[in-house]
Formats: C-alpha cells, structure tokens, sequence
C-alpha cells in the first residue's frame, strides 16, 4: 500500500451458519410440524390414535425399495390416506357399513376390560385384551382402534409389494397396490375396530416369508418368523390355527432350491 493512504477495514465474513442453512427447506419442515401437530391440539384425547396414523405413512416410506419409486410412494400414501379418511369418518360422523356389531363389541369389551386383571384367551377374546392392554397406557380413545387396523394394513401393503418382488412383478406394484388398497371392502373393514386387518397382515408377511425361503436355500430366519406369524394367526382366530398348521406343513414338505 502506498505511502499516506489510508488502510480501509476488511468487511466481516458472513456468519457461516446462516449462509449455509437451507431457510426453504427449514421452512417446509416447520410448516409440517405444525400441520401435524394441528389434529393433536383440536383433539388431545386422541393423542395416540393421531400418532398411530402418522405412524402408518412412516411404514409404508421405511423401505427403501418403496422410497426409490415416487409412483409406487404415492400410491401407497393415497391408499393410506382413503383408509385414515374412512376411520376418522367412523369415527366422528357416522358408522360405516360393518362398524356397528362386531367392532362396536370389541370396543366396548376392552373398555370395560381397562380396569381389570388380563389374562389373555385364544380367539376374539385375545384381541378384546389386546387392545385393553393398549388402552390402559394411551386411554380408551375410540380413534385408537381404527388406527391400528390402518396401521396393520399399512404392514400388509409393505409386505404385499415384497411379494409382488418376489414373483418378479414389481413394475405393475403401483397398480396393483391400488387395485388391492382401495376395494370398497378392503377400505371399511381394515379401517374398523376389527382383527381381520392384523390377520391380514399376519397373512400376507406368513406367505412372504414362505416363498423366499422355498425359493432358495432354506433359512432359519425365516422359518422362524413364518412360526411367529402363525401362532401369532392363531392367536386370533382359532380356525385360523388350522391354516397356520397347513401353511407349516406346506414349508416342510415343499422342496426347496437349495436341496
């Protein structure tokens, strides 16, 4: 520098942090957190029936091989979303077909279960103290039993793209995703108070787990898990025991790839 100028201050580098932070992205995070944390302040007895629902969509966007699929994604949210519509429509406003014996039983049998010893029974009555002994801890919101059915079925949607890799049909899942997720039975009566949408579930993950492991070598992994599911069936309905011992004896027997 020159003699007699004089010497001008550098300005300041930008702070780092707020240079670099993505305020778009930040934003949309936010904007989220407080749509979803809408419905728990409109309704805060029903706390856990709201989590369960936000539950079900983390499900079904777990697995990679979903996520790396827009269509497929957004097939299986919009499945989700009719199904979550139907509960909180049974839930609210008015029953749907099919929701005012069975499921109203149910309900009405844990309810009056929440104050008692449970001892556990095979059939109907396991699933009665079942979902008693979820009410206990969460509160006998009516909005949580629809919930875990949706949430079930969001398990039996996952495992159904699974099997439909399995026999190499996996670029007609969207389709048939839909096709599965939206029959106008399928909607009521795996949005209810029912068992069937864990039976269900059980169902499709038993056949899953099945089917790889006589594909190819056999595995102790998923023999194992292809057990859980069975009893797990039986557990809910009795004449379901029958099938689960079908379904093993079809795993024993069946040759497999691996000799």
């Amino acid at each position: 520098m020159p003699r007699g100028e004089l010497s001008v201050p550098e300005a300041p580098p930008a702070v780092g942090w707020l240079a670099e932070t993505d305020w778009w992205g930040t934003g949309q995070g936010v904007l989220l957190a407080v749509l979803l944390l809408i419905p728990l302040a409109l309704s805060p007895q029903d706390w856990a029936g709201w989590c369960l629902l936000y539950a079900s969509f983390a499900v079904v966007l777990g697995p990679r091989e979903i996520r790396v699929r827009p269509v497929l994604a957004w097939s299986l949210c919009l499945v989700l979303a009719v199904h979550h519509l139907a509960a909180l429509v049974d839930t609210w406003l008015f029953t749907l077909p099919g929701g005012g014996v069975d499921a109203a039983l149910f309900a009405s049998r844990a309810e009056a279960l929440v104050d008692r010893d449970l001892v556990f029974r095979l059939g109907s009555s396991f699933y009665s103290y079942l979902l008693a002994a979820l009410y206990k801890p969460l509160g006998a919101s009516p909005l949580i039993g629809r919930e875990i059915s949706v949430l079930a079925f969001a398990v039996a949607l996952v495992y159904f793209v699974r099997l439909l890799q399995l026999l190499e049909l996996q670029r007609f899942a969207p389709q048939l995703s839909l096709l599965f997720g939206l029959l106008p039975a399928t909607i009521i009566f795996t949005s209810l108070t029912l068992r069937e949408p864990l039976e269900l579930a059980l169902l499709i993950t038993a056949v899953f787990y099945s089917m790889r492991a006589l594909r190819g070598p056999r595995r102790l992994r998923s023999a194992g898990l292809v057990l859980v599911m069975a009893i797990g069936m039986g557990l809910l309905h009795m004449v379901l025991l029958l099938y689960a011992g079908l379904l093993a004896l079809l795993f024993v027997l069946w040759p497999t790839g691996g000799g």
